[in-house]
């Protein structure tokens, strides 16, 4: 029963260890800690600005990113206050996430593209100055200024639009901004004005994208829609729903056919770089309606393109067989495997042939 905004607010804020075994064990410190590696907080600002604020902040970790109106400088401060933690090793994997009393908080270094140096001291994401005065720690005050921010819920409402209707408001989702308005503003600012009147309540949110026209429309593609055609690069009209095939009802059958040896297949229609080809020529012309875009995958796909990810640092931990096979199906199905799927499993890793990223 949390709302969305003290969800993220927690996700930005946390203090405690990552080690469920310990009296301070606060599992949301892992958005932190997970991304925190070089101390810097730079990976954590990458990480928050897309998916908490729907907007991409990493190419002004090198320069000034003029599409998207961001300074290196802004990074750097924002960084700053990601950074502004001390981190303690308990064990491989598991770590305390503490914060640095803010009036001993020390301005960061970085270089510019011309290789000189500059120091900044820690800043919210217009890149204005966090006092030091204030009782709060400073990514404290920094969630509160994002999560009472419009960006932040407009960002929400793209992204659980998206999540229904297999397309949201940009293309793609978490690049939101000037350079690449939202298809329907209006719309955009009167769901998000009364997600936030409504307390950021999910359950409304999601109850109202379930409800409307758009989520309520066939899938049927006639003449009257044919034009409505985001796989082919323009922008979703909303006029049909955005069928996503799928080739099981059931993972077991899905897991079956991997232990007979069949090849899995990711489930995205346009790669990233076709993807970003297509968002800049919609944006050269609004009107476009090339459909010059490759066809999509095989239909009946098994797994959705984002799980492609967890495969690759599953593959790269130091874990059991059985442990990344159970990990993996507490990802999917939020349940932990069966005996019957504890033994697929085991065939699926034969047919592998040992390639663990495969079997996966």
């Amino acid at each position: 029963n949390e709302s969305y905004d003290d969800i993220c607010a927690h996700l930005i804020k946390a203090t405690g260890s990552n080690d469920p075994g310990r009296d301070d064990f606060d599992g949301a410190t892992n958005f932190v800690l997970a991304l925190n590696e070089n101390a810097t907080g730079a990976d954590a600002t990458a990480r928050l600005c897309r998916v908490i604020m729907g907007q991409r902040a990493e190419c002004a970790r090198c320069h000034d990113d003029a599409l998207r109106q961001r300074s290196q400088r802004e990074f750097w401060q924002l960084a700053a206050t990601m950074g502004s933690v001390e981190i303690t090793v308990l064990r491989p994997s598991r770590g305390r996430l503490a914060d640095i009393d803010r009036k001993q908080a020390v301005e960061l270094q970085f270089q510019d593209k011309n290789g000189q140096s500059h120091s900044v001291s820690p800043g919210d994401l217009a890149g204005e100055r966090l006092p030091s005065s204030l009782d709060a720690s400073l990514r404290t005050q920094l969630a509160v200024e994002l999560v009472a921010s419009d960006d932040f819920s407009q960002a929400a409402v793209n992204r659980f639009w998206t999540a229904l209707l297999n397309y949201g408001f940009t293309l793609p989702v978490d690049d939101m901004g000037r350079h690449n308005p939202v298809s329907d503003p209006e719309l955009v600012d009167l769901v998000s004005s009364q997600f936030v009147m409504h307390g950021y309540d999910l359950r409304e949110l999601l109850r109202w994208i379930a409800l409307s026209d758009a989520f309520d429309r066939s899938d049927v593609i006639t003449p009257a829609n044919i034009q409505d055609a985001p796989t082919a690069g323009g922008a979703p009209l909303f006029s049909r729903y955005y069928y996503r095939p799928v080739l099981f009802a059931e993972p077991k059958q899905g897991l079956a056919l991997l232990a007979a040896g069949g090849a899995p297949q990711a489930t995205y229609g346009v790669d990233e770089r076709k993807r970003q080809m297509l968002n800049a020529r919609r944006q050269r012309d609004p009107r476009s309606k090339t459909s010059t875009a490759p066809r999509s995958d095989v239909m009946g796909q098994l797994l959705p393109s984002h799980y492609l990810s967890l495969i690759r640092s599953l593959a790269a931990a130091d874990l059991t067989r059985e442990q990344q096979f159970e990990h993996a199906f507490m990802v999917v199905q939020s349940r932990a495997p069966d005996e019957a799927e504890q033994a697929e499993a085991e065939a699926i890793w034969q047919a592998a042939d040992g390639v663990t990223v495969t079997a996966l």
